[in-house]
Order: C-alpha cells, then structure tokens, then sequence
C-alpha cells in the first residue's frame, strides 16, 4: 500500500514538473518582444530634370515669287533657324518656323493672318513680294513684320553665306531673296532677345524693336548687323 502511494507521489511530482515546464517556457516566449523586420528602402535611380525650350515661332511667307526664289528662301530660313539653334541665341527658346507658301496674294494674307493669331508666332517674315505686301498693308498686322521686298543683307558676308548654305547640303542656290531671308531672321532673332523674359514673347516689344530698326536701316548713313558669322564691309554681289 505504501509502495502505491509512493508510487503515485512520485508520478504527480513528475506531471505538476512537466506541467511547470512547459508554462515557464510559454511565459518566457510571450514575454519575447516580436522580431521587427526592417525594410529598407529601395536605391532609386536618379533621373536628371530637362526643361524643354519653349518655343519661338517665326512665320516665313514666300509670297508670288516663283519656285526656285520660294525654294532659296525656304532653305535660307533653314539654315538661319539651325544656325540660331546651335549657337544658343535664344537662351531658354527653340526657334521654329511656320511656313506659308501660298502663290496668290489673297491666299497668302489670309494665311498670314491667321498665323498672327497664334499667340506662340512672334513675328513675321515676308512677303517676298509686293503683291501680298499691298493685301497685307490694307489691315496691318500687330506683331512684327519684315518685308523681304524691302530688306538687303546689308553687311552680311555673302561669301561667307553662300559658304554656310552649300554646307547644308544644298545642291540649288539661295536664290535672289535666300541672303536676305536668312539676315533677317538672324536680326528678328538679335531685336528679340530684351522681348523673351515671360513665358511667351513680348509681341508688343518686339514689334516696336523691328520697326525701330527698319527706320534706320532706311537711312544710307546706318549700318547694323548681330550676326555672330563672319561678316565683311565688301559690298554683295548677286
């Protein structure tokens, strides 16, 4: 009997110490603070931010001329555009050109006015001819206009011109109008610059720049150029 007994005790004893066990090992567990995982953040590549130019719209019109002066003055204000571009004239601007090359005056005045309309067009260059200029001058535009008709490259190398046109490529010549369109649009760009602060050019300013600088080219005794190219005082040849 007593040997049951014993057995017995000895048999609580082990179960109340596995019992025990396994409680202080539950407890110790749940007292263990919860591993936290850190993440850490992906390296992102840096992508560098480019503000785009904006752009400077210049309306080249051709006018009544015929194919081959219209196609030398097209090619002229080409290259003027590109040398424009390369050489950072504009800081901060893209200059682009709006062609109209309608053969009939109507036509052509029509489409000049409705691209005076666009607020990103900044000015005018053209007409090659009188004919459009006379439909034109019936209802002035009132943003800068420079009439090739009544514009010479002044001190603009002609040599040097032709240099810069065959490079381009070109296998035709600039034609009678190509050295003037291409010097006008280099000077329309020079008179610009005090106009492109704002986000868009000053139309206003610009034009009056333009017209200011077309009354002195008319006097015999004023000389002007802003190109940066090779210029010379000889006197152009055709």
């Amino acid at each position: 009997m007593n040997r049951r007994r014993c057995a017995l005790g000895a048999g609580l004893v082990v179960i109340l110490l596995i019992v025990g066990l396994g409680a202080g090992c539950s407890n110790h567990s749940s007292q263990r603070p919860e591993a936290t995982r850190l993440r850490r953040p992906r390296p992102t590549a840096t992508v560098p931010i480019t503000v785009a130019p904006k752009q400077f719209v210049i309306g080249l019109v051709t006018g009544t001329v015929d194919a081959p002066t219209r196609q030398g003055m097209i090619r002229s204000a080409e290259l003027a555009a590109s040398h424009v571009n390369e050489d950072n004239r504009l800081p901060g601007w893209r200059l682009e050109l709006s062609v109209v090359d309608a053969t009939k005056p109507d036509l052509a005045a029509k489409a000049v006015r409705k691209l005076a309309d666009r607020r990103e067009v900044a000015a005018i260059i053209g007409p090659g001819d009188l004919a459009t200029q006379a439909k034109l001058d019936e209802r002035p535009l009132t943003i800068a206009t420079v009439p090739i008709s009544e514009i010479s490259p002044g001190p603009l190398s002609m040599a040097a011109f032709v240099e810069d046109y065959a490079a381009s490529e070109v296998a035709d010549p600039p034609g009678p109008l190509g050295p003037a369109t291409y010097a006008a649009i280099v000077q329309l760009v020079a008179d610009a610059a005090p106009a492109m602060a704002g986000s868009e050019p000053d139309r206003a300013k610009l034009a009056a720049a333009v017209a200011q600088r077309l009354a002195a080219v008319a006097t015999p005794s004023t000389t002007s150029t802003s190109s940066t190219r090779p210029v010379t005082n000889e006197p152009n040849s055709a």
